[in-house]
């Protein structure tokens, strides 16, 4: 016969040394109509008592991978993170990043040199861990990390072709075709979107992670991401 359902959801402790320290989705159980009607109790509410974890309460963050140009025992190399802690100040193409003050990337980026946000889709995933999980410092991640490629910030994507659409006019008079200096920034093949940014101010100095707001100085998109 048929039976109306209803889902109730559950949470279960997320326990680590013995302590509770969060709540996590547990998932669900699927309740039919000749169940009791009682009403389900009223979910308990846990305190997340570890402070790194309570960041993940406002989960997801938006990902990006984070390319700069970086001085190698005296030649240029690019380098790549992989970046969550950023969103948008406003409609005026300002963004707000927190980079930990650790990061190779961060010296690259306080530098004042145009650095690259390249916005990948979930099929990268496995590419974007690989990233997050070496450093520049020791790792050339271009020759390491299987499945990444550099894309320069050429003209091409610019004027709309290879299907991207320019969001931003190009301020670049470079037509010579040769290969983007070590200020231009570069961007992940693959990825949907693609951000030039120049940071414009800091807002901590000698803490653990650096504040800073940048400026969205150029932008495309895949044509078929943008709606």
């Amino acid at each position: 016969p048929d039976r109306q359902s209803v889902v109730i959801s559950f949470v279960a402790p997320l326990v680590r040394d013995g302590k509770v320290v969060a709540a996590v989705a547990a998932g669900s159980i699927p309740v039919g109509a000749r169940a009791s009607k009682k009403r389900p109790a009223a979910p308990a509410w846990l305190s997340v008592t570890e402070p790194r974890l309570r960041s993940r309460l406002l989960y997801p963050n938006p990902v990006c991978l984070l390319t700069t140009w970086g001085e190698v025992d005296g030649s240029w190399r690019k380098n790549v993170m992989t970046i969550s802690w950023l969103t948008c100040l406003n409609n005026d193409a300002d963004v707000l990043l927190s980079i930990n003050a650790r990061r190779h990337s961060a010296a690259a980026v306080l530098s004042g040199r145009a650095f690259g946000l390249s916005v990948p889709t979930s099929d990268l995933a496995a590419m974007v861990l690989k990233i997050g999980a070496c450093s520049g410092s020791k790792t050339d991640k271009l020759a390491t990390v299987e499945g990444l490629a550099a894309v320069e910030a050429d003209a091409e994507a610019k004027a709309g072709k290879g299907g991207f659409a320019a969001l931003m006019s190009d301020s670049s008079d470079d037509d010579d075709g040769v290969a983007a200096p070590p200020d231009a920034p570069w961007f992940v093949e693959g990825c949907v979107a693609r951000l030039a940014c120049v940071v414009e101010r800091r807002l901590t100095e000698g803490e653990d992670h650096h504040v800073v707001v940048a400026k969205i100085t150029d932008a495309s998109v895949r044509e078929d991401y943008w709606d």
